[in-house]
Protein backbone atom coordinates (compact mmCIF):
# COMPACT_ATOMS: atom_id res chain seq x y z
CA UNK A 1 0.00 0.00 0.00
CA UNK A 2 2.99 2.42 1.11
CA UNK A 3 4.51 1.17 -2.10
CA UNK A 4 1.18 1.95 -4.26
CA UNK A 5 1.20 5.51 -2.43
CA UNK A 6 4.83 6.78 -3.28
CA UNK A 7 4.10 6.01 -7.41
CA UNK A 8 0.79 7.80 -7.14
CA UNK A 9 2.60 11.06 -5.47
CA UNK A 10 5.31 10.37 -8.49
CA UNK A 11 3.27 10.46 -11.19
CA UNK A 12 1.22 13.33 -9.04
CA UNK A 13 4.21 14.94 -8.53
CA UNK A 14 5.09 14.59 -12.54
CA UNK A 15 1.59 15.65 -13.64
CA UNK A 16 2.22 19.29 -11.69
CA UNK A 17 5.49 19.47 -12.83
CA UNK A 18 4.64 19.33 -16.63
CA UNK A 19 1.53 21.04 -16.07
CA UNK A 20 4.15 24.00 -14.71
CA UNK A 21 6.19 23.89 -17.64
CA UNK A 22 3.16 24.06 -19.46
CA UNK A 23 2.04 27.39 -18.07
CA UNK A 24 4.83 29.13 -18.52
CA UNK A 25 5.78 28.10 -21.84
CA UNK A 26 2.15 29.63 -22.31
CA UNK A 27 2.75 32.80 -20.67
CA UNK A 28 6.50 32.98 -22.82
CA UNK A 29 4.86 32.67 -25.62
CA UNK A 30 2.24 35.22 -24.92
CA UNK A 31 4.98 37.43 -24.46
CA UNK A 32 6.74 37.24 -27.36
CA UNK A 33 3.36 37.76 -29.16
CA UNK A 34 3.08 41.06 -27.13
CA UNK A 35 6.69 41.89 -28.02
CA UNK A 36 6.26 41.67 -31.75
CA UNK A 37 2.95 43.96 -31.69
CA UNK A 38 5.31 46.59 -29.43
CA UNK A 39 7.66 45.87 -32.18
CA UNK A 40 5.35 46.66 -35.13
CA UNK A 41 3.92 49.52 -33.58
CA UNK A 42 7.23 51.35 -33.26
CA UNK A 43 7.95 50.96 -36.22
CA UNK A 44 4.55 52.29 -37.34
CA UNK A 45 5.63 55.27 -35.44
CA UNK A 46 8.44 55.96 -36.90
CA UNK A 47 7.17 56.97 -40.07
CA UNK A 48 3.98 58.48 -38.74
CA UNK A 49 1.60 55.85 -39.28
CA UNK A 50 -1.30 55.05 -36.97
CA UNK A 51 -0.77 52.13 -34.45
CA UNK A 52 -2.37 48.94 -34.84
CA UNK A 53 -4.50 47.54 -32.40
CA UNK A 54 -4.48 43.71 -30.95
CA UNK A 55 -7.67 43.61 -29.88
CA UNK A 56 -9.54 41.90 -32.66
CA UNK A 57 -10.13 37.97 -31.17
CA UNK A 58 -10.63 36.47 -34.03
CA UNK A 59 -8.22 37.78 -35.87
CA UNK A 60 -5.84 36.73 -33.07
CA UNK A 61 -7.01 33.25 -32.85
CA UNK A 62 -6.80 33.15 -36.95
CA UNK A 63 -3.53 34.21 -36.27
CA UNK A 64 -2.67 31.54 -33.91
CA UNK A 65 -4.02 28.75 -35.88
CA UNK A 66 -1.74 29.94 -39.33
CA UNK A 67 1.23 29.89 -36.68
CA UNK A 68 0.70 25.87 -35.63
CA UNK A 69 0.31 25.28 -39.23
CA UNK A 70 3.02 26.58 -40.79
CA UNK A 71 5.10 24.22 -37.87
CA UNK A 72 3.61 21.71 -40.28
CA UNK A 73 3.67 23.44 -43.47
CA UNK A 74 5.64 25.99 -44.11
CA UNK A 75 5.57 27.49 -47.82
CA UNK A 76 6.69 30.50 -49.65
CA UNK A 77 3.28 31.00 -51.10
CA UNK A 78 1.97 30.64 -47.89
CA UNK A 79 -0.86 28.18 -48.61
CA UNK A 80 -2.16 26.21 -45.62
CA UNK A 81 -1.85 22.52 -45.15
CA UNK A 82 -4.94 21.35 -46.92
CA UNK A 83 -3.62 23.46 -49.64
CA UNK A 84 -5.93 25.91 -49.44
CA UNK A 85 -4.71 29.74 -49.43
CA UNK A 86 -3.86 31.63 -46.34
CA UNK A 87 -6.60 34.11 -46.20
CA UNK A 88 -9.48 31.10 -45.88
CA UNK A 89 -8.24 30.94 -41.97
CA UNK A 90 -10.22 34.16 -41.60
CA UNK A 91 -13.74 32.32 -42.90
CA UNK A 92 -12.52 29.71 -40.05
CA UNK A 93 -12.59 31.97 -37.40
CA UNK A 94 -15.94 34.29 -39.19
CA UNK A 95 -14.36 37.22 -40.65
CA UNK A 96 -15.81 38.22 -43.90
CA UNK A 97 -15.04 40.54 -46.94
CA UNK A 98 -16.47 43.28 -46.70
CA UNK A 99 -18.44 43.01 -43.60
CA UNK A 100 -15.25 42.48 -41.58
CA UNK A 101 -12.41 43.93 -43.90
CA UNK A 102 -11.66 45.30 -47.24
CA UNK A 103 -7.94 44.93 -47.41
CA UNK A 104 -5.75 41.91 -45.25
CA UNK A 105 -2.16 40.70 -44.60
CA UNK A 106 0.15 38.30 -43.79
CA UNK A 107 3.66 37.92 -43.08
CA UNK A 108 5.60 34.15 -41.57
CA UNK A 109 8.78 33.70 -40.42
CA UNK A 110 9.99 30.35 -38.51
CA UNK A 111 13.05 30.28 -36.48
CA UNK A 112 14.56 30.52 -32.99
CA UNK A 113 14.47 34.22 -32.59
CA UNK A 114 14.12 36.90 -30.50
CA UNK A 115 10.97 38.69 -31.54
CA UNK A 116 12.85 41.65 -31.89
CA UNK A 117 15.15 39.44 -34.85
CA UNK A 118 12.12 38.40 -36.40
CA UNK A 119 10.58 42.20 -36.63
CA UNK A 120 13.88 42.82 -38.31
CA UNK A 121 13.94 40.75 -40.56
CA UNK A 122 10.39 41.43 -42.00
CA UNK A 123 11.23 45.15 -42.02
CA UNK A 124 14.44 44.32 -44.05
CA UNK A 125 12.21 42.25 -46.13
CA UNK A 126 10.23 44.56 -49.16
CA UNK A 127 7.16 42.77 -49.11
CA UNK A 128 6.87 42.16 -45.21
CA UNK A 129 7.79 45.69 -44.39
CA UNK A 130 4.90 46.65 -46.86
CA UNK A 131 2.77 44.99 -44.69
CA UNK A 132 4.00 46.36 -41.19
CA UNK A 133 3.57 50.05 -42.69
CA UNK A 134 0.39 49.76 -44.39
CA UNK A 135 -1.52 52.58 -43.26
CA UNK A 136 -4.67 50.84 -44.78
CA UNK A 137 -4.68 48.13 -42.25
CA UNK A 138 -5.34 48.96 -38.57
CA UNK A 139 -5.35 45.27 -37.20
CA UNK A 140 -2.91 43.16 -36.49
CA UNK A 141 -3.21 39.60 -35.25
CA UNK A 142 -0.15 37.70 -33.57
CA UNK A 143 0.70 34.04 -33.72
CA UNK A 144 3.55 32.08 -32.09
CA UNK A 145 3.95 28.71 -31.87
CA UNK A 146 6.86 26.95 -30.21
CA UNK A 147 7.85 23.60 -31.32
CA UNK A 148 11.24 20.96 -30.15
CA UNK A 149 12.96 22.45 -32.71
CA UNK A 150 11.96 25.69 -33.95
CA UNK A 151 9.52 28.60 -33.45
CA UNK A 152 7.02 29.96 -35.71
CA UNK A 153 5.60 33.10 -36.32
CA UNK A 154 2.58 34.66 -38.18
CA UNK A 155 1.13 38.45 -38.74
CA UNK A 156 -2.09 38.65 -39.99
CA UNK A 157 -3.02 42.31 -40.92
CA UNK A 158 -6.68 44.09 -41.02
CA UNK A 159 -8.21 46.94 -42.19
CA UNK A 160 -12.21 47.59 -42.29
CA UNK A 161 -11.81 50.72 -44.21
CA UNK A 162 -13.24 52.37 -41.07
CA UNK A 163 -9.92 53.49 -39.27
CA UNK A 164 -11.55 51.64 -36.30
CA UNK A 165 -9.07 50.63 -33.36
CA UNK A 166 -5.77 52.66 -34.17
CA UNK A 167 -4.26 55.31 -32.40
CA UNK A 168 -2.21 58.71 -33.24
CA UNK A 169 1.38 57.75 -33.43
CA UNK A 170 2.57 59.44 -29.95
CA UNK A 171 6.68 60.35 -32.12
CA UNK A 172 7.03 62.06 -34.96
CA UNK A 173 8.44 60.65 -38.11
CA UNK A 174 11.92 60.47 -38.34
CA UNK A 175 11.78 59.48 -42.15
CA UNK A 176 9.25 60.33 -45.05
CA UNK A 177 5.89 57.93 -44.92
CA UNK A 178 6.70 54.69 -46.89
CA UNK A 179 4.42 54.36 -50.11
CA UNK A 180 2.27 51.38 -49.92
CA UNK A 181 -0.18 49.83 -52.16
CA UNK A 182 -3.65 50.84 -51.50
CA UNK A 183 -4.62 47.17 -50.66
CA UNK A 184 -2.61 44.49 -48.95
CA UNK A 185 -0.58 42.22 -51.08
CA UNK A 186 -2.73 38.49 -51.18
CA UNK A 187 0.46 36.32 -50.99
CA UNK A 188 4.10 37.76 -49.42
CA UNK A 189 7.57 35.98 -49.84
CA UNK A 190 8.21 33.88 -47.06
CA UNK A 191 10.85 34.47 -44.56
CA UNK A 192 12.56 31.56 -43.38
CA UNK A 193 14.95 32.26 -40.23
CA UNK A 194 17.19 29.28 -39.61
CA UNK A 195 17.00 27.58 -36.40
CA UNK A 196 19.68 28.54 -33.54
CA UNK A 197 20.46 25.97 -30.70
CA UNK A 198 18.35 26.55 -27.36
CA UNK A 199 18.97 25.82 -24.15
CA UNK A 200 17.04 25.13 -21.14
CA UNK A 201 16.74 27.57 -18.42
CA UNK A 202 18.59 27.01 -15.61
CA UNK A 203 15.51 26.92 -13.59
CA UNK A 204 13.50 23.71 -15.65
CA UNK A 205 16.73 21.90 -15.00
CA UNK A 206 16.91 22.25 -11.35
CA UNK A 207 13.00 20.87 -11.72
CA UNK A 208 13.70 17.92 -13.74
CA UNK A 209 16.41 16.88 -11.05
CA UNK A 210 14.74 17.49 -8.50
CA UNK A 211 11.62 15.67 -9.51
CA UNK A 212 13.40 12.66 -11.29
CA UNK A 213 15.60 12.34 -8.47
CA UNK A 214 12.97 11.85 -5.66
CA UNK A 215 11.18 9.35 -7.93
CA UNK A 216 14.66 7.24 -8.42
CA UNK A 217 14.73 7.41 -4.69
CA UNK A 218 11.53 6.26 -3.95
CA UNK A 219 11.96 3.55 -6.17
Amino acid sequence: MKRMLSAFAAVLALVVLFGTFAHLASAAVDGLAAQVVTLTNAERAKEGVYALAATNSKLNAAAQKRAEEIAVRFEADHSRPDGREWSTVLDDFGLAPIIDFVTIGENIARGKRTAADIVTGWMNSPGHRLNILDAEFNYIGVGVYETADTICWVQLFLGDGKGSGTTQPTTAPTTAPTTAPTTAPTTTAGNYIPNTTYEATFFNWILYYVCFGWVWMKF
